[in-house]
């Protein structure tokens, strides 16, 4: 990165030398280069003394400032740049300004765009209408959200992603889940999903068998599938589904559960295994153990019995 940012220093230096400081394109790659490497600060001053700005150089600036969380700033430019007379937003602007209206769930916001959209017959392409789904969804107008969904002629894994989550952050498990057996191809992201939403519902069975199912069909679990799907199962003491998710775990390399299975063995009074597996990460496994044994203590009520069970295992 600081190579990055010296090298572009210096082909800033070399555009201010031969003149080229006033040419619309090289400002705008600019703009973006500031942005990424040195601050929207730096980009916002280029971008104030700008004799010429095209749809680029707005959409760069407001780009910018979405990418770095300051979105205010990123919506008051785009409201800027829609009341210049002769200029018009596209629908590369209306993707960036949606995307910080989700990613800030703002939703008034992201109507105000959508409306835009519509009065201005910007073209609703499978990008503008997943990220106007992608918006209603994370913000809890699902009804919005499918509505959309069902006017689409051509979706993909994105369409069917953000509606699918969407349903799932907010309860409505049985919709998800009857959108997702309605996909054609399921990308890993799109399991991932699906299996982090049922968890979230305490769909916990449902979730393990997503997993069985998955493998079935040729997908193999990564840190992000057995990460989602273990504390669920070492909190309910699910200790056979959580044998196997771990065993799979430890077979594909991803040795990084230990304080979750040693969790779930304590809970399940399995204490010889909860030792052995701390062998493999004793800071984290004997933590996991002991919150497994106060657990154990609280929920049973005998103190004596669980001290007795931890001398014999030492």
């Amino acid at each position: 990165m600081v190579t990055d940012v010296r090298l572009g220093k210096e082909i800033h230096c070399f555009v201010l030398r031969r003149g080229f400081v006033e040419d619309v394109f090289v400002e705008n790659a600019l703009i973006s280069f500031y942005s990424k490497c040195l601050g929207v600060g730096y980009a916002r001053k280029l971008f104030n003394i700008m004799r010429e700005r095209d749809v680029v150089t707005w959409n760069s600036m407001i780009a910018g400032y979405a990418q770095a969380g300051f979105f205010k700033e990123c919506k008051e430019l785009y409201r800027e740049m829609v009341a210049l007379p002769g200029f018009k937003p596209n629908a590369v602007t209306v993707l960036i300004v949606l995307q910080a209206c989700m990613q800030s769930q703002d939703l008034v916001f992201g109507m105000e765009v959508h409306r835009f959209v519509v009065d201005n017959k910007v073209e609703l392409d499978v990008l503008v209408c997943n990220a106007l789904i992608g918006l209603y969804a994370k913000c809890g107008s699902l009804d919005y959200a499918r509505e959309l969904f069902d006017e689409m002629s051509e979706k993909d894994e994105v369409t069917y992603g953000a509606i699918i989550s969407g349903y799932m952050a907010h309860g409505v498990v049985d919709k998800g889940m009857e959108l997702f057996r309605e996909m054609k191809s399921r990308a890993l992201s799109t399991w991932n999903a699906v299996i982090s939403g049922l968890v979230q519902n305490n769909r916990h069975e449902g979730a393990v068998d997503l997993v069985r199912e998955m493998q079935g069909l040729g997908f193999k679990p990564n840190a992000v599938t057995l990460s989602s799907v273990l504390p669920a199962l070492s909190y309910f003491s699910n200790l056979k589904g959580g044998k196997e998710m771990h065993g799979f775990a430890v077979k594909n390399g991803n040795t990084g559960n230990y304080a979750i299975m040693a969790n779930l063995y304590s809970r399940a009074g399995k204490w010889k295994e909860a030792d052995e597996d701390t062998s493999n990460e004793n800071a984290l496994g004997i933590y996991a153990m002991l919150g497994g044994f106060s657990g154990l203590m609280k929920e049973e009520g005998n103190v004596l019995e669980n001290l007795a069970k931890v001398a014999v295992y030492g």
